[in-house]
């Protein structure tokens, strides 16, 4: 029998990473409940390993995929679903609770896109091919395209009877979200970028992801909001330093594969934890 390689498969981190996130999320319940609310600090900083974990697993997933446009599908999908998941539970039930959690999805999803550009780009060069180099650089150029369009609607709104359900921002954003306003920022999108490049030497991935760690700290004691990049220098993001361990465990296996069920546990555990919060009367 062959023996099992030691470490962590991408599935068991998944899961290491699903548990820390419902832990972040719980937090919001258990900050509020006074024999417990000392430990809701606990949660949120094992939160902030969950991100990064999902991430790591992520630039494996987009260097093992057969597919990397259906990949890219899949990713958009996921993520206008759930933000849609968002809208239409708060259209139905918004009486009883309104919500405007983010969707990180997102963010995965501009990571995958630009290795994928950025990928093409590189071997176009390296072909010296001058017509697909200038079609895969305007396609990167074009990811600017979502911030213009957001700019256009902002436009539309100072417009008489702009109020239409077409302009409304839970709508646009699950359609269209610009990379300026994805979760943790685009320091994150790049921090997944470089992991992603630097997947073939784990120390160097290491020292990437170690360096990210850094400026989120440094970050959070600045004087000054450093918007648009803020989320990314909360007070408490650097200890995403705490996935650091996990990432160098992995074994470079896939394990099982349940990777619809993550897609549908994101938008449905935090409205149900949500609604729980709302219910306690917390």
């Amino acid at each position: 029998m062959e023996a099992k390689p030691f470490g962590l498969t991408a599935y068991q981190l998944k899961w290491i990473a699903v548990v820390l996130m419902t832990a972040d999320h719980l937090a919001m319940i258990v900050e509020k409940i006074p024999p417990l609310s000392s430990s809701a600090t606990i949660l949120r900083l094992l939160g902030r390993g969950a991100a990064p974990l999902f991430l790591f697993v992520l630039t494996e997933s987009i260097s093992h995929t057969r597919d990397k446009k259906r990949f890219l599908l899949r990713l958009y999908l996921a993520g206008v679903l759930t933000s849609l998941f968002t809208t239409v539970t708060n259209l139905v039930f918004g009486d009883r609770l309104i919500y405007t959690p983010g969707n990180i999805i997102f963010t995965y999803l501009y990571v995958a896109i630009y290795v994928y550009l950025i990928e093409n780009l590189v071997r176009a060069w390296k072909e010296r091919a001058g017509k697909k180099m200038a079609l895969w650089l305007g396609l990167l150029l074009a990811t600017v395209v979502p911030e213009l369009l957001w700019k256009f609607v902002d436009g539309l709104r100072m417009l008489p009877h702009s109020q239409h359900i077409f302009l409304r921002d839970d709508i646009v954003s699950g359609l269209l979200l610009r990379i300026s306003q994805v979760e943790y920022s685009a320091l994150f999108v790049l921090m997944g970028i470089l992991l992603y490049f630097t997947r073939g030497n784990r120390k160097w991935q290491a020292l990437v992801f170690l360096g990210f760690c850094i400026l989120s700290f440094l970050g959070s004691r600045a004087d000054r909001d450093l918007w648009p990049f803020h989320q990314f220098f909360e007070s408490q993001q650097f200890w995403m330093i705490l996935a650091l361990p996990m990432m160098l465990l992995y074994n470079g296996k896939r394990g099982r594969s349940d990777q619809y069920f993550f897609y549908l546990y994101y938008p449905v555990h935090r409205y149900l934890i949500a609604l729980a919060s709302k219910w306690i009367g917390v």
